[in-house]
């Protein structure tokens, strides 16, 4: 029997190789000065794929962790670095490489 979705991620495909999901933070609360849902991108560009901004969807996530696992992205770029999250260290991303601008060359 095929895994059912999660119900709080939601898989866009905005054009050939562009794709988002988004997804409640953990973390939000009323008085956060960030929004509620969380929106991730990944883009396939030549051989690469790279993930922007992302924040890692639940395990039972399987429209998201289906697509990476066909095709790995190369690189996490995180563009603010209040989005090191400490969940790149699961074991579930250890191919994955994460950037940012923060962390220097």
């Amino acid at each position: 029997m095929a895994q059912q979705p999660s119900p709080n991620v939601e898989v866009i495909d905005l054009a050939p190789g562009l794709w988002i999901w988004r997804l409640e933070h953990p973390s939000w609360h009323a008085d956060a000065d960030w929004q509620q849902v969380v929106t991730c991108v990944c883009v396939d560009a030549g051989g690469e794929r790279w993930l922007l901004d992302p924040l890692l969807p639940p395990g039972d996530a399987t429209q998201v962790w289906d697509r990476l696992d066909a095709r790995p992205p190369a690189a996490v770029a995180v563009l603010s670095p209040d989005h090191m999250r400490r969940t790149w260290d699961d074991a579930q991303t250890t191919a994955w490489t994460p950037w940012s601008a923060a962390m220097g060359p």
